[in-house]
């Protein structure tokens, strides 16, 4: 039905939103800017909207446009623009805009159409994305016709105008058509309102009487769409407009404004040679070019960014154009007071320093404002820095006062304040070395200045660059220079905003893919209302509860230019803790590469919000702590003779759904001051299909399972996990009842063996010989050392690290390897099974005195396989453990490898992913095939290899979702290789610890 409303307060209205129509372009987002704005899965208009905005295209914009469509054909449908509105052409007219031009990246992804209904004498203007619209609401939308041949009249060729908006009095999208008289909005005549239609979330239409445009001679259009992201404005989309400005999904709301400081014209690139560049563009008679004289740089210009970059490129240079952007910083601290330091203590600061206390040679780019380096307190923990908020690069004096603003000062202080030294205030960072780099001051930050300081600080030795500013705007350049540095092994930390009062909506440079986006926390652990919420929101740390005025009770002291201290809050306050956390991650383990320090402060952080990652504190609050614990982790390995430590069948009962049971760990034979566990964890009798996950006590719980099982099955795996707070492991059940016994085969501490990874070979294979199958309450022995053609050495083995796999029982039964030398056997076992199965489990055994395993079976006739993948001595690498991190996923394309098919042998990254270092020897991941198409089995074998080893590290049965531990020597490039043998499998690697 049609919306009807006075046409008095409709001319009003529109006369609003034209106002602007014919003025300057506004500069906004150009078709180099990746979209960012999270598509509406229910788009519909709501009643916040504003009733009426204007997109903002200029009437020179449209005369080219118009100039353009005349002498050009559509892509599709009719070649005859020019027809009598009497004598519509047969067939109907139809064209279909989709950048004919080529100089729109942003047509490629939406289509405009204009469409004449011959019998109805009805004109319709759909528009499709080929994506869901970024806008959760159509806001307005502007179709510009040219329907004479003269293109002067109207208002720069401009005879009538078609202007929808939401009407947010009568809550329905309504269109105005105007007859445009001149260019004075308020002039022009309403002659019709018509129903704006939306068929889905990725098209609306507009249609009108044609009529209503009189006799029509000659048909061009041009057109744009505005709409809103949450309750912020989008500026339009522009088509096809000659214009260079395009932002198709792209979110351009509340602080994305274009900088202008220091007389640089809007838009920049950076390039090799800034200064050939410049030449080039000046030759071409592009205005206002500004170059840098370092190389890389900025070149500045004020002309039309599309000819530009035209220019660039046929004087081959690549460039990449986008506007300058304007930051800002996300807090500046106030009202010098002096407190306690709660933020320290809160993320562990003092026993994170009993590990280490970083390490002079690391060094973090504090991206900011400049600093004091005249402030005591930062005597002596500056390196020489750079500045790039003048018209060209200079080098920052640290020796003196830079810093205008007292924010870098105030960052600065939190990553690498001198500690220990009597003067004001620690720093979690203590011994780690700051380098400023000035990228902004009073008014803001550029984004060619934010690009440079990333690419300046990265190729001038950071290890961590903290960047405490932001804004929802992305910049093409700037994305690519966190590219940059993330390719040379920096870890990016961003702030992710103080303005959730704005709603749920990125912020950048935090919202970059691989930035790690820190939001806030009180003294209390409790989100801060004013920290930015969203998905992409990684980690919290604290920032401070925002007080008016602040007190060092509830917010952060910092260092002051000038001297002394102030008190302020943000996320601005957040981001360089965790920026300093990874300054000593980096000091206790050189080898760590960025993605894995980035992992383990996530991994380690304490989850303070709902369980798991949410969209206020994402995976929990920075635990300086455990990170650096868990990386300092070095542990020799202690065997045990198998022993019973957990059977909930009679004690403590079945763990029920979503249960999670501490379990003691520590005592007895295990010291308190064990790292790790080794255990072999046994699923019996579940009541439903489930999965069970152990992780260390007082850790968050992971994404990763250790153990998944179907109703009623008795399966094991053996399990590596560190020890939590209070010596304890905690065990999660995820769904129905399921009882769990726990054998406890070995643990890691400071003294023991250490362990020497081999490819797999098999040492034991009953089908090949005598003396054939095992029988019931059979027991064996097996030779270990000297084993496997050499690959266990003869003599000083005091364990071995066995893939056992039982083939085809007659009946169900459970096998139990244990020391030749043990008196009886343990009341435990290593693998279970029902009858006709091939189930494998990775075994940890100590070898006895005469370099002997006893492998037992207790019931009816089994085959049994023995794939040796390393051994222990008093020679060879330490274990690190590792919270569960998931490196593969081949169902959603984690580790970049997809679904596996018959004979695939697919190579995967484990040194330098999920807190494991580069140059390690081993690694030690939970492996889980998950719904086979067939019977098969996988193998996971050094990269480097010479060819696949006649071992499996996982046998499994059609249809079936079944897990087991592997222990793999890593190949030289750092990676390892996983073989499928039949059918098509998906598969998923939690890399659980790693050996040097």
């Amino acid at each position: 039905m049609r919306s009807v409303f006075a046409r008095r307060s409709v001319v009003a209205s529109i006369a609003v939103l034209v106002a602007a129509l014919f003025a300057p372009n506004v500069p906004h987002a150009t078709a180099a800017t990746a979209p960012t704005a999270a598509a509406s899965q229910t788009p519909a208009p709501s009643a916040h909207d504003a009733p009426w905005r204007a997109p903002n295209i200029d009437g020179t914009a449209a005369q080219r446009a118009f100039e353009r469509a005349s002498s050009a054909q559509p892509s599709t449908g009719s070649s005859n623009h020019q027809f009598q509105s009497a004598n519509p052409p047969s067939p109907c007219y139809y064209s279909l805009w989709s950048d004919p031009q080529g100089d729109a990246p942003e047509l490629d992804v939406v289509s405009y159409g204009a469409l004449y209904d011959c019998s109805n004498g009805m004109w319709t203007f759909p528009v499709t994305t080929h994506d869901a619209w970024a806008s959760s609401e159509l806001d307005t939308y502007l179709v510009q016709f040219e329907t004479d041949g003269n293109l002067t009249d109207g208002c720069n060729g401009t005879d009538y105008a078609l202007i929808g908006g939401w009407d947010a009095q009568h809550g329905n999208l309504t269109a105005g058509i105007f007859r445009v008289t001149d260019c004075t909005p308020a002039d022009w005549p309403l002659l019709s309102l018509e129903p704006i239609t939306r068929a889905n979330n990725s098209q609306v239409s507009m249609a009108m009487p044609n009529s209503a445009i009189g006799g029509v001679s000659h048909f061009l259009w041009t057109g744009a769409i505005a709409g809103k992201t949450e309750a912020q404005s989008q500026l339009e989309d522009d088509f096809p407009d000659g214009n260079t400005g395009h932002s198709e999904d792209g979110y351009l709301g509340t602080g994305c404004t274009v900088g202008q400081d220091f007389g640089l014209s809007k838009s920049y690139t950076i390039v090799d040679n800034p200064q050939a560049a410049a030449a080039a563009l000046q030759a071409a008679g592009q205005p206002g070019v500004i170059a840098d004289q370092s190389r890389p740089g900025a070149v500045h210009f004020a002309g039309d960014p599309t000819h530009a970059g035209a220019v660039l490129a046929g004087a081959g240079i690549a460039a990449n154009i986008s506007q300058d952007l304007q930051r800002h910083f996300q807090s500046t601290p106030n009202d010098t007071d002096f407190g306690q330091q709660w933020s320290l203590p809160k993320v562990g600061a003092p026993q994170a320093w009993d590990v280490t206390t970083g390490s002079p040679s690391v060094i973090v780019g504090d991206l900011d404002s400049g600093v004091d380096g005249t402030h005591p307190d930062l005597a002596g923990k500056l390196v020489p820095g750079e500045d790039f908020t003048g018209s060209s690069p200079a080098a920052l004096n640290i020796a003196t006062n830079t810093d205008t603003v007292g924010h870098g000062t105030a960052t600065a202080g939190l990553i690498g304040a001198a500690t220990n030294n009597t003067l004001d205030v620690a720093s979690l960072g203590y011994s780690t070395m700051v380098m400023p780099v000035k990228v902004g001051d009073a008014n803001g930050v550029l984004a060619s200045s934010s690009t440079a300081g990333i690419m300046w600080a990265t190729d001038h030795g950071a290890k961590v660059i903290n960047m405490s500013y932001g804004s929802p705007c992305t910049d093409s350049n700037e994305s690519a220079a966190v590219t940059y540095a993330q390719n040379h092994g920096v870890l990016l930390v961003a702030s992710a905003g103080n303005e959730a009062q704005q709603g749920d909506r990125p912020d950048y440079p935090a919202a970059y893919p691989g930035v790690l986006s820190v939001g806030a926390t009180d003294a209390n652990n409790n989100w801060a209302t004013y920290s930015n919420f969203g998905s992409y929101v990684d980690m919290a740390a604290p920032g401070g509860l925002g007080e008016n005025p602040p007190t060092a009770a509830n917010d952060i002291l910092v260092l002051a230019p000038g001297g002394g201290t102030a008190v302020g809050a943000g996320t601005s306050f957040s981001a360089p803790l965790v920026s300093a956390a990874g300054a000593l991650l980096a000091a206790v383990n050189p080898n760590l590469t960025a993605t894995s320090m980035r992992s383990l402060l996530m991994d380690t952080a304490t989850d303070v919000g709902p369980a798991g990652r949410d969209a206020t504190t994402g995976v929990g609050v920075l635990n300086a702590a455990l990170a650096v614990q868990t990386a300092a982790a070095r542990s020799k390995f202690n065997p045990l003779p198998p022993t019973r430590i957990l059977d909930t069948r009679n004690n403590g009962g079945p763990l029920g759904a979503s249960q999670t049971r501490q379990v003691q760990v520590t005592g007895g034979s295990v010291p308190s001051n064990a790292s790790a566990v080794i255990m072999n964890v046994t699923a019996v009798e579940p009541t439903a299909g489930s999965y069970l996950t152990v992780f260390p006590s007082g850790a968050n719980q992971p994404l990763a399972s250790n153990l998944n099982f179907s109703p009623g099955q008795i399966i094991p795996n053996l399990v590596v996990v560190r020890v939590g707070s209070g010596g304890n492991v905690s065990l999660y059940n995820a769904v129905g009842n399921v009882n769990v016994i726990l054998d406890l085969v070995g643990w890691y501490g400071d003294t023991g063996d250490s362990f020497t990874a081999v490819t797999p070979t098999r040492i034991l294979d009953t089908r090949n010989g005598p003396p054939g199958k095992l029988t019931a309450g059979e027991t064996r022995a097996v030779q270990i050392e000297g084993a496997g053609n050499g690959a266990i050495p003869a003599t000083g083995v005091t364990a071995a690290v066995i893939n056992v796999t039982a083939v085809e029982p007659s009946a169900g039964s459970y096998l139990t390897v244990y020391p030749s030398d043990a008196t009886t056997p343990p009341t435990a076992s290593n693998l279970n099974f029902p009858p006709g199965v091939i189930i494998p489990n990775l075994v940890v055994v100590k070898v006895g005195s005469d370099g002997k395993v006893n492998l037992y079976n207790a019931q009816g006739n089994v085959d049994v396989l023995f794939d040796v993948v390393g051994y222990y001595s008093s020679t060879g690498s330490s274990f690190s453990p590792l919270p569960p991190h998931r490196v593969l996923d081949t169902r959603d394309g984690t580790g970049g490898v997809g679904r596996l098919g018959a004979g695939d042998t697919k190579t995967v990254q484990v040194a330098g992913v999920g807190g494991t270092p580069t140059g390690i020897s081993a690694v030690v991941l939970n492996v889980t095939a998950v719904q086979p198409s067939t019977g098969s089995f996988l193998t996971v074998y050094p990269s480097d290899a010479a060819s696949l080893p006649t071992a499996s590290n996982l046998n499994f049965p059609p249809g079936a979702i079944i897990p087991n531990l592997v222990v793999v020597k890593v190949g030289s490039d750092g990676k390892v290789k996983l073989y499928n043998a039949q059918g098509t499998v998906d598969v998923i690697f939690d890399v659980v610890g790693w050996f040097t």
